[in-house]
């Protein structure tokens, strides 16, 4: 995102770490013919702390450097100066000779190289093997440097080729993995590391936490390396773990803030190194733009493209920004001649290039004299920015509740050894005690007869067996605790990893149904307008496609256990009846269906009816494509009544009465670790890639939110059983209400429209248009009772989203309303069910102009809705 993070992700492998060098101002260079007039030593420490030169006559100093530590059997020197030739390599893009070099000095017979020296350089050609594109084999040589790792080698090396190991394993994509190594290896280093280690280690770290959004924890790091801070002496890591901390305090939120420190920290460092700088004004750009201050952020720019000027990637990001701020200023002509001089220079890195595009796209329609095309386009890029703010929350959730776990199973680990070194000082004590008795028996009766000294001894011997039999059940009984122990710790994490899933999916949802709702009310104005067959067809396509949508939808929000279900009491011999063809139809003409029921019509389940059927043909669905060729697939129900012992068995269910409904096969069934993860969003196990998972995940949040579980049992090569569990309710005791159709006349009322989207909220305020009311849009709940208070007379009822942010949502709104305007109707929406709270109408997204009709006519009726009623059925359907 920003230059200075950017640089310290390119080069953040420990070893040839060069960031530092680059910013210092100062270049040493060391002649050949005058390398042999300067100690060795002296020669390497400034190697070390200057930046690194790269012309050919540096690079003949440095060998030459090499020969000498070798002539004069040095095998520190020796490494350390093998280290600094192959870093030097590396800033020359020279990765293979790079590579040449650490691998000729580890064969070398004279280096006389120490056991930590060697497992270091091994540690360097691993990385060098990564850089020349041999990705496996270095993985692989770092994986066996740490497994076999002798004895005796210095722990900061370790540490070193570790961190290492976390950064390729970062560029792999395996992030959560490098996050968790370089965790471990900070703790470390902040126990026994030198200050440098732990502020390179910690620096690595916050890089890779701001890159995956971990804002919040990347911040918490910073704030815990603030002593090492304070006591380094390096002022590069030091004024890069500052820019961190005033970045992060802007991404949280406080911008204002942010910059004021930003320019404090400008105007103390102007003589620092230029990259810190340059990356400094560049973030300063940023945080200016965000916030509308288009003529500083252009001037932060510029200056951040002057100092980065030697940089290609640092000068492409400050040229990116400057073009950006160009035409928000509407200095068009200035930014198009930046974006073409960006698009000559061939930019390589994917994000540059993304922003270079998305500049160029804001440029052509800032030139198509259109402004409600661009604000629309910004518009979209705002409801981008919300989106991916939001999976970021749903990220650190999820990554905190990883932390979490950890750390709970590390304190249950930290318990039972307590308990074990508890029971062993215990047995200890016992066996001191019970020597020191038989020592004082033994002297007692030192003169005693024969006879008691055999009786002792029998005494002992039934002693010790006793004991043994005692030790042996305590081993039993622990034994059993610690499985029980691990059983429950997996169940609570596969509840909590499923929790996470579906609060997730049900976000994405609710945004997707926004989305959707836009795209129909389009669709609809466009059926009213004259338009040839043609588009006809595409419209009824887009119509078509919008409906599927819909389905996928409350999917979805069924596996989220946010999708308004429409239950009604179901007799099970009734259902078969009528589902039955539909059911042997999902298996085709190669597999039977077999039915086994003995339930009486009185006694059923509650449920969605279209939403049973729907999991049952998923389930037959998977049976049939489980069994190649033909089978039977066997649908039974039956009563399960749980008991208080029964809670703790691998369904989830409460004590009561349930039918458990099944489906089983004797197909190819599934490994243990495909159980496990069967239910999650788009897991399958078919070969193929084309479809979308078993589907399993929805049946779950269907089944879960009907007040029951799932539960599956397989065996490879045996079959599968995918068992569904619903209470048991009296079907004759459930009546459903059928909700009659009611009109009302719209033409001169006054509607005010709460919504926070905008595009959302145009489109709706075009519908309520052509229904023939005269709408008012406002974008929060503050806004609508500012404009309720003010002219109360002009608005006959409120349409309000439900979710919205701010200090109040819809449901406070309706709260107020209820309490101040208690004749005011108001009409709810909503993308997802919160119905636990909501106490009047609402509908649910996307709706059609029919639905929201019905619902204004609803809550026009002088006998209002009942509290939380459902006006359609999230679907598209009519109630």
């Amino acid at each position: 995102m920003m230059t200075f993070r950017q640089c310290a992700a390119a080069f953040s492998l420990v070893v040839i770490s060069a960031c530092v060098a680059v910013a210092r101002a100062d270049s040493l260079t060391f002649d050949p013919d005058t390398v042999d007039s300067i100690p060795l030593h002296d020669l390497v420490e400034r190697l070390r702390q200057e930046p690194v030169d790269q012309t050919p006559a540096h690079v003949t100093a440095v060998e030459r450097m090499l020969e000498r530590s070798r002539t004069e059997a040095d095998g520190k020197l020796f490494a350390a100066v093998c280290a600094e030739l192959a870093r030097l390599h590396h800033r020359r893009s020279e990765f293979p000779v790079g590579y040449e070099v650490v691998s000729d000095c580890l064969r070398d017979p004279l280096a006389r190289l120490s056991l930590s020296d060697f497992v270091d350089l091994r540690g360097i050609e691993a990385v060098q093997l990564f850089l020349t594109g041999k990705t496996e084999e270095s993985r692989a040589t770092m994986q066996q440097i740490i497994r076999d790792a002798p004895e005796g080698v210095n722990p900061a090396v370790m540490r070193r080729i570790r961190a290492n190991y976390a950064s390729i394993m970062k560029t792999e994509g395996e992030v959560l993995v490098a996050l968790t190594l370089l965790t471990d290896l900070l703790q470390e280093a902040l126990q026994e590391g030198s200050i440098s280690e732990q502020l390179r280690i910690g620096n690595n770290l916050v890089v890779t936490l701001q890159e995956e959004q971990l804002y919040r924890d990347a911040a918490s790091w910073v704030q815990r390396l603030q002593p090492a801070v304070r006591e380094s002496s390096d002022e590069f890591i030091v004024m890069s773990l500052r820019l961190h901390e005033l970045q992060l305090q802007g991404l949280l939120g406080n911008r204002e803030l942010a910059i004021e420190q930003l320019q404090t920290f400008i105007a103390q460092h102007r003589d620092g190194p230029p990259v810190m700088i340059g990356s400094a004004y560049e973030v300063l750009s940023d945080f200016l733009f965000e916030l509308s201050r288009y003529e500083a952020s252009k001037q932060a720019a510029l200056t951040a493209v002057d100092i980065l000027s030697t940089n290609p990637l640092e000068y492409t990001n400050a040229a990116l920004a400057l073009a950006r701020a160009n035409i928000a200023l509407n200095r068009l002509e200035e930014a198009e001649q930046q974006l073409r001089d960006l698009r000559a220079i061939g930019i390589q890195d994917v994000n540059s290039l993304e922003n270079l595009e998305s500049l160029e796209l804001q440029l052509g329609l800032a030139r198509s004299s259109d402004p409600a095309l661009l604000q629309t386009y910004r518009r979209l890029l705002e409801t981008n920015g919300r989106r991916q703010r939001l999976k970021q929350e749903q990220h650190t959730r999820y990554f905190d509740a990883q932390q979490v776990a950890a750390a709970n199973a590390a304190e249950l680990e930290r318990l039972e050894r307590e308990q074990e070194l508890l029971r062993a000082e215990s047995a200890a004590n016992e066996a001191r005690a019970d020597s020191a008795r038989q020592s004082r028996n033994l002297t007692f009766v030192s003169g005693a007869s024969v006879v008691v000294f055999v009786g002792l001894l029998g005494y002992l011997l039934s002693r010790r067996r006793f004991d043994r039999r005692f030790r042996n059940e305590q081993a039993a009984l622990t034994e059993e605790l610690e499985s029980e122990v691990r059983v429950q710790s997996e169940a609570l994490a596969r509840r909590a990893h499923n929790e996470a899933l579906g609060q997730l999916t049900g976000n994405v949802a609710h945004d997707f149904n926004n989305l959707l709702q836009v795209m129909s009310i389009a669709n609809e104005r466009l059926a009213t307008e004259s338009i040839s067959d043609a588009s006809h067809r595409l419209l009824q396509g887009s119509n078509e496609a919008l409906s599927s949508a819909r389905g996928i939808i409350g999917r979805l929000l069924a596996y989220a256990r946010q999708q308004e279900l429409d239950e009604q009491p179901i007799s099970i011999p009734d259902f078969l009846d009528d589902a039955r063809p539909l059911l042997e139809a999902a298996l085709g003409t190669s597999v039977a269906l077999e039915v086994v029921s003995f339930l009486p019509p009185s006694v059923g389940i509650k449920a969605d009816t279209a939403q049973l059927t729907s999991a049952l043909i998923n389930l037959l669905k998977n049976a049939a494509e489980a069994m190649p060729g033909s089978g039977t697939v066997r649908l039974s129900f039956e009563l399960l009544e749980v008991r208080e012992d029964d809670t703790g068995a691998d369904h989830d269910l409460d004590v009561g009465r349930y039918i458990q409904l099944s489906v089983c096969d004797d197909g190819v069934g599934m490994s243990e670790d495909q159980v496990r993860r069967a239910i999650e969003p788009f897991f399958s196990t078919r070969t193929d890639v084309s479809g979308t998972g078993l589907g399993l995940s929805s049946v779950y949040g269907f089944a879960r939110q009907s007040g029951g579980d799932l539960q599956i049992t397989s065996v490879l090569g045996q079959g599968t059983t995918v068992s569904l569990y619903f209470p048991v309710v009296p079907v004759s005791l459930v009546s459903r209400n059928e909700p009659e159709a009611v009109e009302v006349e719209h033409s001169e009322l006054g509607a005010l429209v709460v919504e926070d989207n905008a595009v959302l909220g145009e489109a709706l305020v075009a519908m309520l248009e052509f229904m023939g009311i005269s709408p008012q849009l406002v974008t929060s709940a503050e806004a609508a009772m500012a404009e309720l208070t003010e002219r109360p007379d002009q608005v006959d009822f409120v349409i309000s989203d439900i979710r919205m942010p701010g200090q109040y949502d819809g449901l406070m709104l309706a709260d107020w309303v209820e309490t101040n305007f208690p004749a005011l109707p108001i009409l709810l929406m909503s993308g997802f069910s919160d119905s636990e709270r909501i106490e009047c109408p609402v509908l649910r997204k996307p709706f059609t102009q029919a639905e929201l009709e019905a619902a204004l006519a609803r809550i026009s009726r002088v006998d209002r809705p009942i509290a939380g009623e459902t006006l359609n059925d999230g679907r598209g359907e009519r109630i």
